[in-house]
């Protein structure tokens, strides 16, 4: 039987994180990888700049800037008038380690976490059919892996595989929550979108075609928009045209690629089962149009590992969890859910509030107000170090 200090199952970034963090801090670990799609590159994002720092600590973060690029701006237009908010991150360079984000397509992001992972002494990646079954007494933790039921002991598991976890509901922990009414369509643009006056982040405020645009590299950006669920799903890629059509002078133009998921606002009911922790998309889920959703999950990957190096290599107590489990999914119910889901409101269908007028009013006053401005771009986020927590 394989055994480790922690084995960590999941493909994603995450995953990879959480791993490369306890290897840094000399923790013994196996990356557990069940055979699973790829994430489509229409949902390769953007990498916040509250989670710099942590990559920064990683020893990666040059390399991520390398592999894409970082830019300090980010920008609301308002596609009815044609108005530009544009805020500028480096004027935050006093209230912000790194003032600015990061853009890089997830296969780059996950080439450079797999990188320093080989590196590492004390580091083994399994890839493995599926993961069947969890079990665990006081003292560890089995994954059955694989048709052949192959078994994998670890002193701590964590859950890094996603919304649909295995491992989740293999330990019987919930995951309450909703379903959004609307699916997300995102779309590999061939066009400069800057022509237009657009900023590498730049939320389009409309209450038809609202939608997040990022540039992904030059001549290629992502345009991410909602739709009801009850249109026909045969017909999206014929309605991603019709929706460049009216934001794009000239005609849609060209669509390199293309992809689109129902939307889910859930969180597990406890991030902790005996020796299993969940982390990301495991344990929280927001809808994909906003940053908040890969933002908690790798603010997760930092302080899971924090709070499981001081157990497994400073003797610390395991209440050490508790306090992991239950800051972090306060701070996504209390935080990253709400922001996430005012940011998507804000994208999608403000014209249909009261407040719209003065929520553009607030974001114009933010422009000139670096306090308004950091509130802006921290809402929701967690930022505080992780070392004080453990």
């Amino acid at each position: 039987m394989t055994h480790t200090q922690v084995a960590v199952v999941g493909v994603g970034p995450v995953a990879l994180m959480t791993a490369l963090g306890l290897a840094r801090s000399g923790v013994e670990v196996l990356v557990v990888e069940p055979d699973a799609e790829s994430t489509p590159p229409a949902w390769s994002g953007v990498l916040h700049n509250a989670v710099l720092p942590h990559l920064e600590s990683l020893g990666v973060l040059a390399d991520i800037i390398d592999s894409g690029f970082a830019d300090p701006l980010w920008s609301l237009s308002v596609l009815s008038t044609g108005e530009q908010i544009v805020f500028d991150l480096g004027e935050l360079r006093d209230r912000l380690t790194h003032p600015f984000n990061v853009y890089v397509e997830n296969a780059a992001l996950l080439r450079v976490l797999e990188t320093h992972l080989t590196s590492r002494p004390g580091v083994r990646r399994q890839r493995v059919e599926r993961v069947q079954d969890v079990q665990q007494d006081d003292s560890g933790v089995e994954l059955v892996v694989g048709p052949e039921e192959a078994r994998i002991r670890a002193d701590w598991l964590v859950a890094a595989d996603g919304t649909n976890s295995v491992v989740r509901r293999a330990v019987g922990v919930g995951f309450p929550g909703t379903t959004w009414s609307e699916r997300v369509v995102a779309a590999q643009v061939e066009h400069d979108f800057g022509a237009l006056g657009y900023t590498s982040s730049t939320f389009q405020v409309d209450d038809i075609h609202g939608a997040v645009v990022q540039r992904i590299r030059e001549g290629l950006w992502r345009y991410t928009y909602a739709e009801p669920l009850l249109l026909p799903e045969e017909r999206i890629r014929e309605r991603i045209d019709a929706t460049l059509r009216a934001v794009v002078p000239g005609g849609p133009p060209r669509v390199a690629a293309w992809a689109w998921a129902r939307m889910h606002q859930r969180t597990a009911s406890h991030f902790r089962e005996g020796r299993v922790l969940l982390a990301g998309e495991a344990a929280h889920v927001a809808n994909r149009l906003t940053g908040h959703r890969s933002i908690s999950g790798l603010l997760d990957s930092r302080d899971l590992a924090a709070a499981l190096t001081a157990v497994v290599r400073g003797g610390a107590d395991d209440s050490t969890l508790d306090d992991y489990a239950q800051n972090r999914r306060r701070l996504f119910l209390d935080s990253a859910s709400p922001a996430s889901k005012n940011r998507m409101h804000l994208v999608t269908d403000l014209a249909d509030e009261p407040s719209y007028d003065a929520e553009l009013d607030a974001f114009r006053a933010a422009r000139t107000d670096p306090d308004a401005h950091e509130e802006l771009v921290m809402l929701g986020v967690d930022d505080a170090d992780p070392v004080a927590d453990f």
